[in-house]
């Protein structure tokens, strides 16, 4: 008889060998932006290899020096989307309160958004950039990210494309996008209760491997004012925060399956407590709160309403914003002001399926909104038993898991939207608190024996402790910063000096204009053409091109030397102050007005413009 199992095929590789490709795995070291901190020394040696991986110390961006030689926005974007590398950003050197908030600051001018936390990780997510603030060295999200296989060595072209994939449908319109990772490791502590209501029998652990794992998905942007009244879209900055069908992460979890235990009475009963059952944790209820730190940001919309239990709906959370076309609706492209030309509805799919749980919505203020999925289905102990009473030879555990649905107690994932506004004008900074927390509660039942001289019977009842219940909470924050160019609305344009091959205008960080090589993803080569007819600054939103100073940006007025305008059919821009154009020497490049004819032979008045890309995705998309 033909034997058909397959041959061992056993190779003997040198334990030398093994050694040294070990040592080699190990020995793959982060490209350092800055010197090591002693932390960020002692969690990064933890990491069995640093492949992929980029540390940037954030007291780098204190010294202007070090601050030249960090990641530009652009190479975020690039390094982490394109290349699948995973930054790591130390603020744990920075003691001094000052020197962190202007970390802070500049952290905000990189990625949009900064965090009151020692550490923070940036990797890819869905196409877009994921933050991680760490809230201590041993954070277990730390070892989750960092083993992520996000890096696109031996992993080809798709998976490249997959880091790089973006949402097309939202990628004219300017905006800041990114995920934010709540990763909170449930303690055993949190999770442990008395082993008995009705005897000291000491504790136990009623959760298996629990967590909190969500990721939030988080929109900047500008709407403009377009259309008639009643129908037309809100002039107001705008800062969106979902968990809908697209993000959400892998939910929360207490237990994988529900176990028990029994305690029974270790003396002899005729009437009385004759055993008790302590049923693995489920949750009570979640909830889910958003909070706005100053009255900068109030809540323009926010779903779920309040929903019935047993409740199953999909829906489109639609949000309408007034947007520039740019050249698709105006046929002046780069050189139109500032100004809505279209309505854009940005679309978040949501999906509800309550089960055992209502939704209820609150608002305590216009800043803060609090979503609660509140157990509504055999919400007690008592109603989860399949039987009242039986006789004395029925004892026995008696709660029917039936009634249990599994997102009582994993893999809970719920959809939300909050879109908060913000006056046009608004300037400052609002910090935005995320609370995602669940209420854990075990079940406890037990048996009362009933005695009579001519007989007995037993009753099963449930027990509400509220003393026995317990709510842990995951919290983030992020801090937003109303000055950042994508709350002007407008798409961000470069200006080329006509009279070399290849040099833009670019603003240093003293605030000072420079002709250097053009460079379509830099902040600091990107003006905002706004309505008024001003070269805004994207690096600083404060700061505009000024025909009467024109080696320095100025702080943004309305004077006529501020405002700039086209010359028909031309690449001639003309000054409304001085009615003169804006010219620059052939060898310097330094900036000056001049009239339109007669000028010297080295100054030409030629200036061009292009849309740039600070805020969309890298090259290749």
């Amino acid at each position: 008889m033909k034997n058909n199992k397959p041959r061992k095929l056993v190779t003997h590789i040198p334990a030398l060998s093994l050694l040294a490709l070990a040592l080699l795995a190990g020995s793959v070291h982060a490209e350092d932006i800055g010197e090591r901190t002693d932390q960020g020394t002692a969690m990064l040696a933890s990491l069995q290899s640093e492949q992929g991986l980029v540390y940037l110390n954030a007291s780098s961006w204190l010294d202007e020096q070090q601050a030249a030689k960090a990641l530009t926005r652009d190479q975020l974007r690039e390094r982490v989307l394109g290349q699948g590398e995973r930054i790591f950003i130390d603020f744990s050197g920075i003691t001094d309160k000052a020197e962190r908030q202007q970390a802070r600051k500049a952290m905000e001018q990189l990625a949009g958004i900064s965090f009151d936390a020692d550490w923070v990780l940036v990797s890819a997510y869905k196409g877009e950039l994921l933050f991680t603030p760490l809230g201590g060295a041993d954070d277990p999200a730390f070892y989750q990210v960092m083993e992520r296989i996000d890096t696109l060595a031996g992993q080809g072209k798709r998976h490249k494309r997959s880091l790089m994939q973006t949402a097309t449908a939202e990628a004219g319109l300017p905006h800041v996008a990114f995920y934010l990772n709540v990763n909170r490791k449930i303690s055993d502590g949190e999770c442990t209760f008395p082993r008995s209501r009705t005897w000291d029998r000491g504790d136990r652990l009623f959760c298996d491997s629990p967590n909190i794992a969500l990721v939030y998905r988080v929109n900047l942007e500008r709407s403009l004012q377009f259309g008639n009244t009643g129908s037309a879209t809100p002039d107001a900055k705008i800062v969106r925060i979902s968990l809908d069908d697209e993000s959400a992460g892998a939910g929360i979890q207490l237990n994988e399956d529900l176990s028990w235990s029994e305690n029974i009475a270790d003396y002899l009963l005729l009437d009385g407590w004759a055993r008790d059952y302590a049923t693995d944790a489920i949750a009570q209820d979640y909830r889910f709160t958003i909070d706005a730190s100053n009255t900068k940001a109030a809540v323009l919309k926010s779903l779920p309403t309040n929903l019935n239990s047993k409740y199953e709906h999909r829906e489109i959370s639609g949000f309408e914003v007034g947007v520039t076309g740019g050249v698709e609706v105006n046929k002046d492209g780069p050189k139109a002001k500032l100004e809505a030309s279209a309505k854009f509805s940005q679309q978040r799919q949501l999906a509800y399926n309550t089960q055992d749980y209502r939704v209820e919505r609150s608002a305590p203020s216009a800043q803060k909104v609090s979503f609660s999925w509140v157990r509504d289905q055999y919400a007690t102990a008592e109603s989860l038993l399949s039987s009242k009473t039986a006789t004395v030879w029925g004892m026995g555990y008696d709660v029917d898991h039936n009634r249990i649905q599994p997102l009582s107690y994993k893999g809970f994932v719920p959809n939300l939207d909050v879109i908060y506004k913000a006056a046009p004008d608004e300037t400052g900074s609002t910090e935005f608190k995320i609370d995602s927390s669940v209420n854990i509660r075990p079940i406890y039942t037990g048996i009362y024996k009933h005695y009579y001289v001519v007989g007995g019977h037993i009753s099963f009842q449930g027990f509400e402790d509220v003393d026995k219940r317990r709510r842990v909470t995951a919290s983030t924050s992020f801090k937003v910063d109303w000055n950042h160019p994508v709350f002007t609305g407008g798409r961000p344009v470069n200006l080329q000096l006509g009279g070399f091959d290849n040099r833009c205008l670019s603003a240093g960080a003293e605030h000072g204009l420079s002709a250097v090589t053009c460079d379509e993803t830099s902040a600091a080569q990107s003006f905002i053409y706004d309505q008024y007819g001003r070269y805004v600054s994207a690096l600083d939103t404060r700061r505009c091109l000024d025909g009467n100073n024109l080696g320095l940006l100025q702080s943004c007025s309305l004077s006529l030397g501020q405002r700039w305008e086209w010359k028909a059919d031309s690449d001639a821009l003309s000054n409304l102050s001085a009615h003169q154009l804006l010219g620059h020497n052939k060898q310097t490049g330094e900036l000056a007005l001049y009239d339109e004819n007669g000028n010297p032979a080295d100054v030409s008045v030629r200036t061009l413009t292009s849309y740039t890309r600070i805020f969309g995705p890298p090259a290749g998309n």
